[in-house]
């Protein structure tokens, strides 16, 4: 499989550039979200906006202690490992098929969502998340079928978010 050997200074800066430069784009989206139904209520913007607020300073943070660790790390020496060779400190090892696969399913439910509605689009994405975690496709339809159930009674019940639907009704 693909690997790909990323020092702990490095994967901090990219997983922290990754997050806050999605954060910032999902939350530009969320700019062209429906207005609450009733003034004074959240709208379909709130709780991704409140997730999204939190999410661009903690990528952000990842960020700059990937540059304070890679400034100091130029600056002092290498240590020597037991071998006597400069170490170069903590090495991560990503899997990028199972990375790039992830991403990639996450923005096309989001692409889809739009398209075909929340249902179908979570549907998809976490059957084929768990078929390919647990190769049993009977389990992996049920669970994705509850999943989204699940998916919309918290959200368009409980929560009252307004939510691209296609199939199911909305109540507010």
């Amino acid at each position: 499989m693909t690997s790909l050997r990323v020092t702990a200074p490095r994967a901090d800066i990219g997983a922290g550039l990754i997050i806050a430069l999605f954060a910032a784009w999902a939350f530009y989206v969320t700019l062209g979200f429906d207005p609450p139904a009733l003034k004074g209520f959240p709208g379909a913007a709130f709780f991704p906006r409140l997730i999204l607020a939190v999410l661009f300073p903690l990528g952000a943070a990842l960020c700059v202690r990937g540059l304070i660790r890679s400034f100091k790390t130029a600056r002092e020496p290498a240590p020597a490992d037991s071998e006597g060779q400069p170490a170069t400190g903590r090495v991560y090892e990503f899997d990028l098929v199972p990375f790039l696969l992830s991403l990639g399913g996450v923005l096309a439910m989001l692409a889809l969502m739009q398209a075909a509605g929340l249902e179908i689009a979570v549907a998809l994405y976490l059957g084929i998340l768990l078929w390919v975690g647990s190769r049993r496709l009977v389990w992996s339809v049920v669970m994705a079928l509850v999943g989204t159930a699940v998916i919309y009674l918290v959200f368009v019940h409980i929560l009252g978010v307004h939510m691209p639907l296609l199939f199911l009704p909305r109540y507010f």
